[in-house]
């Protein structure tokens, strides 16, 4: 006797979508993707610079770290019409305030698809003092 197979319910992008507790990483840095597909509508701070020598991703991760973020986040350089950006995304809107208190950002509304947007001008003179107060901690 033939063993009947049982069609397989099609399992599409909806059905396969796990819910994600929140603050997965325990507050740890996790890529740009994995916290974008996790959390669709995460808060961003923005800091615009010129180039020069100053290494503003590891500066800004640093100074995460310091603020002791709750929840998912993660950094990254981007462009954005010939505009250099150091970007950093957060699960917890308070995670992201609490940057944003630090560095002086003030709201925009410049990129769809984010819950609040922050901007600031990352001058030689703001990663400046950012060091310094990283190294009072």
């Amino acid at each position: 006797m033939a063993q009947s197979k049982k069609a397989s319910p099609r399992i599409g992008r909806a059905a396969t979508a796990k819910p994600v507790a929140r603050g997965v990483s325990g507050g740890k840095p996790v890529s740009w993707e994995r916290l974008v597909s996790w959390h669709p509508a995460c808060h961003l701070v923005t800091g615009e610079y010129e180039a020069d020598r100053v290494d503003r991703l590891k500066l800004l991760g640093r100074l995460i770290v310091a603020l002791r973020a709750k929840g998912d986040w993660a950094i990254r350089v981007s462009r954005d019409r010939g505009r250099l950006l150091v970007q950093a995304a957060f699960e917890d809107e308070n995670d992201g305030l609490r940057l944003t208190e630090v560095v002086g950002a003030k709201p925009v509304r410049r990129y769809v698809g984010w819950a609040t947007q922050q901007e600031f001008e990352f001058t030689p003179e703001v990663a400046e003092r950012l060091r310094k107060a990283l190294m009072l901690t």
